[in-house]
């Protein structure tokens, strides 16, 4: 599982930054807005997903979220907004909520001035490239709430938010070189922590890498893009005839493998386009394909445009 892991975290790139470190008296509300709109609010590009986490540094508070699910965040626990949808915290009987970005334009990183009760709340956004086609990505719940300190929490969770505290006090910086590199990891090691505890899951991309089988054949896949791959040869790094290798990667993936390698492939692809000069020529080659005009074909029906077109739409 480890490895077919950070094969796919590897490809998000992972960075952050945090947005607010304020204390709120009690009562306060906070609503934050879908991903798309925090990308203009912040300047960032299409290409970009900007995922929030709010975490509850003392105190604690609600997430409600627009579907109107509300879950409660305690001390020293972290909620991530997987799937990037507009939501609201809070704490206390609230009567009016302040905008995500009228709290930013405030003093962003305020001491504790109040007598009565208050949460510390730490506001900040994960930022992914090129996730819509990232198998894990898709496959997280909407809403991932992580214990970071306690008896339940991983060890490297508790250090990496004594890090988180003792970087945001000593730069007070919203995108210090550390403070990007601790969200990276704060993020990595709370997907990770999520695959391993998770039970039951739907048929996905985690509840594959579960069975050691399939996760042994997706890091065969995803370290052999370029290259020609058929279901023998894959069906033989997980153990398995042919057959049996289809139907359980179908059964826990909920796609068939040449689907799914044909959705990386371009995923692949489209990263190769974005972070290099390569030709669309040789972007096809190393994405496994052995013809121009079949790897066209292929990225228009995944992303409504020509590759030379969506490279110039997207690379900034």
């Amino acid at each position: 599982m480890e490895k077919a892991l950070n094969i796919v975290l590897r490809q998000l790139h992972v960075s952050g930054a945090v947005v607010l470190n304020q204390w709120h008296p009690v009562p306060w509300a906070i609503e934050v807005p879908d991903s798309s709109t925090l990308n203009q609010q912040m300047n960032v590009g299409s290409e970009v997903s900007v995922v929030p986490f709010h975490i509850a540094h003392r105190g604690e508070f609600s997430f409600q979220s627009v579907q109107g699910t509300t879950e409660l965040v305690r001390e020293n626990e972290m909620v991530i907004c997987a799937n990037g949808s507009g939501h609201i915290i809070s704490h206390g009987d609230y009567l009016n909520t302040d905008t995500f970005e009228d709290v930013m334009n405030t003093d962003s990183f305020s001491e504790n001035s109040s007598k009565g009760e208050v949460t510390n709340v730490i506001c900040g956004v994960f930022t992914l490239r090129n996730a819509n086609l990232n198998p894990l990505v898709s496959a997280l719940p909407n809403q991932l709430v992580v214990n970071l300190d306690g008896e339940n929490s991983s060890p490297a969770l508790t250090h990496l938010l004594a890090l988180l505290r003792a970087e945001l006090s000593l730069a007070r910086s919203a995108k210090s070189y550390m403070l990007e590199r601790v969200l990276e990891l704060l993020y990595a090691e709370s997907v990770r922590v999520y695959a391993e505890t998770a039970g039951d899951l739907a048929p996905s991309w985690l509840a594959a890498i579960k069975d050691q089988r399939i996760a042994s054949a997706l890091s065969f896949i995803h370290s052999n893009l370029n290259e020609e791959l058929n279901i023998d040869r894959i069906a033989e790094t997980a153990s398995l005839s042919s057959s049996r290798f289809s139907s359980t990667f179908r059964d826990l993936m909920g796609i068939a493998p040449m689907t799914y390698i044909t959705r990386q492939r371009l995923e692949h692809a489209a990263t190769l386009l974005l972070n290099s000069e390569l030709s669309v020529q040789a972007t096809a080659f190393k994405s496994g394909y052995k013809s121009v005009p079949s790897f066209n074909k292929a990225f228009i029906k995944q992303f409504g445009s020509s590759p030379s077109e969506w490279r110039r739409a997207h690379k900034v």
